[in-house]
């Protein structure tokens, strides 16, 4: 393993739990309500539940169940000998999700692992919209089932982004890939190009030399000339650029977020998690603050906030006081490991990884 990018992966899967951790109590209040329960500079602090632990929302559990799916499909490609991974191993691992959300046994049939682990099947989104969206037919880019917009289409998307490489796939394909797995719930056209704009930050700033500002500037150039016939790709990549452009002018960023968007739609929270990660570029701690006390979708932006500078600047770069108490650090952890390792496994038994089979092969791996 490569320590340099593992540290950016893992930063990248607990930067965004981080994210969404903070800002999960406070997601539907405006800066002036946030000040009121918590004092003039907002929340910094994690609100703990009984046990003592910060809790996640949907948001991490989907990005978790996201990363599953894939390498269980790159998992059945190795045993078989083809490429793999594809999107539909992706949206199985979605419906394992959306049993974890109705139901607290553990004993149904499963493709992941992750179902086997009891808290998971914690309900943490409080609409039956949310979770409705995961049920019935998977839509794509080019046959989209639902019209879904809002930012569950990106909160998600980072480990697309992490797990594969130029060296085995185009950046291209890569962001076409990121935009199939927002489809398949969120078939608006500026949601799925968001996403893959996101994935496409996450990969350069993960494996290039790339600052993150050209990382930006590279996905919007790239995403723009793969989606240009699309209606709203236009819309996108203004909203992007005022948000790159405000980094540079004296603003504060309740005004910014308020002349970016709030995080209504996908490209909104993008938008205010790209102004908060350059703004705050050196200090992880900042921008996640700065992030969630606004009067954006706290969790949402902050979590991809935490994504993008977690991968940026590596996990070592996240305070441990917001890693010691949150939920699920552990299982992370080993989520980011094996999307930096892949899979070790093929269709023959040389040095053949029990462990790996048991998670992403036969999905009855217990810690």
């Amino acid at each position: 393993m490569n320590p340099i990018i593992l540290d950016k992966v893992r930063g990248c899967m607990l930067g965004g739990a981080v994210g969404d951790a903070l800002g999960y109590p406070v997601m539907n209040l405006n800066i002036d309500d946030i000040r009121k329960e918590h004092g003039e500079n907002g929340i910094s602090e994690y609100l703990l539940d009984e046990n003592g632990k910060a809790g996640i929302s949907d948001i991490t559990q989907l990005s978790l169940f996201t990363a599953n799916g894939i390498l269980s499909g790159k998992t059945k490609a190795c045993k078989i000998g083809t490429e793999g991974p594809d999107v539909a191993t992706v949206c199985q691992a979605y419906k394992d999700w959306v049993k974890t959300q109705e139901s607290d046994n553990t004993n149904e049939s499963h493709t992941t692992w992750l179902y086997n682990i009891e808290n998971l099947h914690s309900r943490r989104h409080s609409l039956e919209s949310g979770i409705d969206i995961f049920k019935g037919d998977f839509g794509s880019v080019e046959k989209p089932e639902k019209l879904g917009m809002d930012f569950g289409a990106i909160t998600r998307i980072a480990p697309v982004g992490l797990y594969f490489k130029e060296e085995n796939m185009q950046i291209e394909e890569i962001d076409v890939f990121a935009a199939n797995v927002a489809a398949s719930t969120h078939g608006y056209d500026a949601a799925y190009i968001s996403a893959a704009i996101l994935a496409h930050i996450i990969n350069k700033v993960t494996y290039t030399e790339m600052t993150l500002k050209e990382a930006v500037s590279d996905a919007m150039n790239t995403v723009k000339r793969l989606c240009g016939y699309k209606p709203h790709v236009e819309s996108v990549m203004e909203g992007l650029s005022r948000a790159v452009s405000l980094t540079g002018e004296d603003i504060d960023d309740k005004e910014a977020v308020s002349e970016i968007g709030i995080g209504n739609s996908a490209d909104e929270v993008l938008a205010a998690a790209i102004y908060f990660s350059l703004k705050y570029e050196e200090d992880f701690e900042k921008a996640i603050h700065a992030a969630v006390n606004n009067d954006g979708k706290s969790g949402a932006i902050a979590s991809v906030t935490g994504n993008i500078l977690g991968a940026y600047l590596g996990a070592r770069a996240i305070p441990e006081k917001y890693l010691e108490k949150l939920e699920l650090r552990h299982i992370i952890q080993i989520i980011a490991e094996d999307l930096h390792e892949d899979c070790p496994n093929t269709n023959y038994f040389d040095n053949f990884n029990w462990i790996w089979e048991e998670k992403y092969g036969e999905a009855c791996y217990i810690i």
